[in-house]
């Protein structure tokens, strides 16, 4: 039978090390996947500025993080530019 100290470190070894995964993040959300991209120096800044001001402005609905911002950003982006491409490349 093991001592209390040796079932310790037992089930410390098999524990992953580092923090434990937030269940409500987005690296554990299946809708949401990783991606690396570039932005211009002031776009940045713009976007860091925006989700400053938003945390200044409690009255008003907005995205909670980069992630989100830009998401929102590329989906209307996407939503109005895609039929467009699509009738011009595919005749319809």
């Amino acid at each position: 039978m093991l001592s209390v100290a040796a079932k310790r470190a037992v089930e410390f070894a098999r524990s992953k090390p580092g923090p434990k995964p937030k269940a409500t993040s987005k690296r554990n959300d299946p809708d949401w996947v990783a991606a690396t991209f570039y932005l211009k120096v002031d776009t940045k800044a713009q976007l860091d500025r925006y989700l400053a001001l938003t945390k200044l402005d409690r009255a008003g609905d907005h995205p909670a993080d980069q992630s989100e911002l830009i998401e929102l950003a590329l989906a209307a982006f996407l939503a109005k530019q895609m039929p467009k491409l699509e009738g011009k490349v595919l005749g319809k």
